[in-house]
């Protein structure tokens, strides 16, 4: 896996329109932003969403919590944030390693909940407790992690009638192979491993009317790793011999390519006496 690209998308116009609009795919396909059983106790709750790229999970979000709940979002890069005169005076935008063993000190251990989404492209050898390590850190005991994924290793890819469609197929195929992503379905036991309690896991489809649009964002998707133009992904692209626009005109014609919605959460236990 020394090949493996550490990022497999692009940042840019397009990528951000997709990453928004891929907001709302989750939001109207669960029912929510934040799962129902995380609880938001306290005047001045802070929640952490690690890896928010354009910060539309937690922009949304501000409208739903009193605007004393403090709203950090953390990513690698700033190049899709809003300028900060857009934002809601309770969303704080910064730039943060998430792969760093330690998070500074003075996040440490402060956030009720630490929401992380969609690192597919991001998780390194199928290991995603990198990551996991980092974001407890952020938490107080007692508070939340959420962690959202599309499972590819259960998606469906098939016409309108559930006959083959095999453009669609072959980019169902290289969401499955293009890195480990055993470890999403795994959630729940590596949050285990972890110390964490009250866990609990929701696999969730998106709705009828939703499907056309997540199948083209699926296409979206591709489109942005082959304009990464990383060789690893050229050379997977090439051997299944993926064309995007044949697979969106089956989509056109009705086929779809779904990959589940993964809802992971857990709490991180008080300190014993």
């Amino acid at each position: 896996m020394g090949d493996e690209p550490k990022y497999l998308l692009i940042r840019g116009m397009y990528p951000s329109i997709r990453l928004n609009l891929q907001h709302y795919l989750w939001k109207y396909g669960l029912g929510y932003n934040l799962h129902p059983q995380i609880p938001l106790t306290g005047a001045n709750c802070k929640i952490a969403d690690l890896g928010t790229g354009t910060g539309i999970w937690l922009l949304d979000l501000a409208q739903q919590v009193p605007d004393s709940t403090q709203l950090y979002g953390f990513d690698i890069s700033d190049s899709q944030y809003p300028h900060e005169e857009h934002l809601p005076r309770n969303v704080h935008l910064s730039v943060l390693d998430h792969l760093s063993p330690n998070p500074p000190i003075e996040l440490q251990g402060i956030f009720d909940v630490v929401h992380l989404r969609l690192f597919l492209g991001n998780v390194p050898g199928g290991d995603p407790t990198g990551f996991l390590k980092h974001a407890l850190k952020l938490l107080r005991p007692g508070g939340y992690i959420q962690w959202d994924e599309f499972d590819p290793l259960r998606g469906v890819a098939e016409g309108a009638g559930g006959e083959p469609s095999p453009e669609v197929e072959k980019i169902l195929k290289f969401m499955q192979t293009v890195k480990d992503h055993s470890w999403v379905e795994r959630l729940p036991v590596t949050f285990k491993e972890f110390g964490l309690d009250n866990i609990e896991v929701v696999f969730a489809h998106e709705q009828l009317w939703q499907r056309k649009m997540a199948s083209e964002m699926s296409c979206s998707v591709i489109d942005e790793m082959e304009q990464s133009k990383h060789p690893v992904i050229a050379g997977k692209l090439k051997a299944l011999g993926i064309s995007v626009p044949m697979a969106f005109s089956e989509v056109m014609q009705g086929a779809r390519i779904t990959q589940p919605f993964c809802v992971a959460i857990g709490r991180k236990p008080f300190k014993a006496g």
